[in-house]
């Protein structure tokens, strides 16, 4: 089975924290913040927020 349809069948059966627990995915998202933030200190059009 496709790891999606793994995702949605764990949705259905409210099982999606253990899917995602089992998965490592909140390494995944840690991972992408992690570049995401990185990008934008390189980005050229840095802002501040007020």
């Amino acid at each position: 089975m496709y790891p999606r349809n793994e995702a949605v069948k764990a949705l259905k059966e409210d099982k999606l924290a253990e899917w995602k627990k089992d998965r490592d995915y909140h390494k995944r998202s840690l991972a992408k913040t992690a570049m995401f933030r990185y990008k934008e200190l390189l980005n050229p059009k840095l802002t501040l927020r007020d």
